[in-house]
């Protein structure tokens, strides 16, 4: 099984070789464990499950330090191994973006960059309650992001930014007659360093404000407040406040120069340099572009279009509410996640390009109390047509009370034509879409039954089961004529 044509961009959509319009529903599938140097261990076993869930795309995370051990030697064994990866996902009809990944920049702190890329010039390197707190407090780690923004040399005088760079382009021209790929992922979650702490400072300025305005007792000074973040049970106080819609804008309203001065001086000239690499080794996949890692919490990204890359490329940002990775997971709240779907429309609706949500979730708390913060992103998402992929994969997913009755929602994948509305219920799918009369695949639908099935709409289908016979592919045959089309379907579990 494969792709006869490399999936295209057409303005702010992707279309497959047949000229059907895609919509992506995935996982994030991401190797951290570096006690077996991040090789697959379970052989197909995820990609059989992902097929039999409906989806029908992975974000598949690559390891700078596995990859490259030392510089520019390229490891055999784990390239085999990433080969074998794609050919799983090919086989099952799962599409693959590939994601270079990093956590607190370096497999010296978390993963990502080797240990002789990372340039942290022996700055002490301190941990909080979360482990991404150190993105914050630790001047190691913000010390390695300024060298690689900045593209010091490593010991042997080429630039750290300069190896990346090379890196990537060694696996554009590897890959690039995998039809299977969509594109790259070029970078995950890019960190602004040191600058940080001038975002810190306004955060902490804003809530001390704040607080002191509510309060008729103590009043906080913002070294108070920042001592406070650093621990625990006052960094949860401190996410509190910020749950209320007024003062989380006016956080972000506050922070937004520093992180457009770092997307538009650090980050875009990175992208535009490494485009122009790629493209003399790679012409056809989607490069994609990944803001600042502030616009996972709706301050807007003030990316460009890159010419570099010419017309194959695309916006993907993550979508993480500020009470992520705390107990305080399933008190998301409506308000304050609807002002960040709409940043989110408005900056594609500026870059015009298609978007893809690359991260989403991350439950880890599981149970009960998160569905019902799962239901309202994954709603957002829905409404806004977007490409998504949960974060992230691991033995027992399905087990999960949010897999369940969230993340196990039906969605079209393909149109032969343009998805113009999507909405999916408990056990209803609600499809609008427009046929534009040339294309002659069939449009597709994933629910998750597939028995007792009631379809509302005049319509030609086939149905067919997928692998454990939970869910089901219905493929519905196009009119051969321009016209609107809506159908509605129930289900029973």
């Amino acid at each position: 099984m494969g792709q006869s044509g490399y999936v295209q961009r057409e303005g702010t959509l992707l279309r497959d070789s047949t000229g059907r319009m895609l919509q992506l529903r995935g996982l994030n599938y991401v190797n951290k464990d570096r006690k077996n140097r991040y090789l697959n261990l379970v052989k197909d076993e995820a990609f059989v499950k992902m097929k039999s869930w409906g989806y029908n795309a992975v974000r598949l995370g690559v390891n700078w330090s596995a990859l490259e051990p030392s510089p520019g030697r390229y490891d055999s064994v784990y390239l085999h191994d990433l080969d074998t990866r794609l050919h799983y996902a090919k086989q099952h009809g799962i599409y693959v973006i590939l994601d270079m990944h990093q956590d607190l920049f370096s497999e010296k702190f978390g993963n990502g960059a080797p240990l002789w890329a990372t340039l942290d010039e022996d700055k002490p390197h301190y941990t909080g309650g979360t482990w991404s707190d150190a993105y914050y407090i630790s001047p190691a780690v913000q010390t390695s992001f300024d060298n690689f923004w900045n593209n010091a040399p490593v010991a042997d005088g080429v630039g750290v930014q300069d190896y990346y760079i090379k890196t990537w382009a060694m696996l554009a021209a590897r890959y690039r007659h995998d039809r299977n790929i969509i594109g790259f992922d070029v970078v995950n979650e890019p960190f602004i360093g040191s600058a940080v702490g001038e975002a810190l400072k306004v955060m902490m300025e804003e809530v001390a404000t704040f607080l002191n305005q509510k309060s008729t007792g103590k009043k906080y000074t913002t070294e108070e407040v920042a001592a406070m973040w650093v621990d625990e049970e006052g960094k949860n106080f401190i996410l509190k406040t910020l749950t209320g819609r007024e003062v989380f804008i006016r956080v972000l309203q506050g922070m937004e120069p520093t992180y457009r001065s770092f997307e538009e001086n650090s980050l875009l000239p990175f992208y535009k340099k490494l485009a122009a690499a790629i493209r003399k080794a790679n012409t056809k996949h989607i490069l994609f572009w990944e803001p600042s890692v502030s616009s996972n919490n709706g301050i807007p990204s003030y990316l460009s279009p890159v010419a570099e890359a010419g017309q194959q490329q695309g916006y993907m940002p993550h979508f993480y509410d500020i009470v992520l990775d705390t107990d305080q997971a399933g008190e998301a709240d409506a308000g304050r996640l609807s002002f960040m779907f709409k940043q989110l429309q408005k900056t594609r609706n500026k870059l015009k390009l298609p978007m893809l949500i690359g991260e989403w979730g991350a439950f880890y708390s599981g149970g009960p109390a998160v569905v019902n913060a799962a239901a309202t992103m994954a709603e957002g998402i829905d409404s806004l047509l977007a490409g998504d992929f949960y974060w992230d994969y691991f033995s027992g997913l399905e087990s999960e009370a949010y897999f369940q009755e969230v993340l196990q929602r039906g969605y079209m994948q393909a149109a032969a034509g343009k998805i113009t509305k999507q909405v999916a219920g408990k056990n209803t799918l609600l499809v609008t879409w427009q046929e534009d009369g040339k294309i002659r695949a069939s449009n597709l639908i994933y629910i998750p039954a597939s028995r007792k099935l009631k379809i509302t709409g005049k319509v030609k289908y086939n149905i067919f089961p997928l692998n454990d016979r939970s869910g089901s592919r219905l493929e519905i045959i196009p009119l051969g004529k321009r016209n609107t089309r809506t159908v509605k379907i129930y289900w029973e579990k």
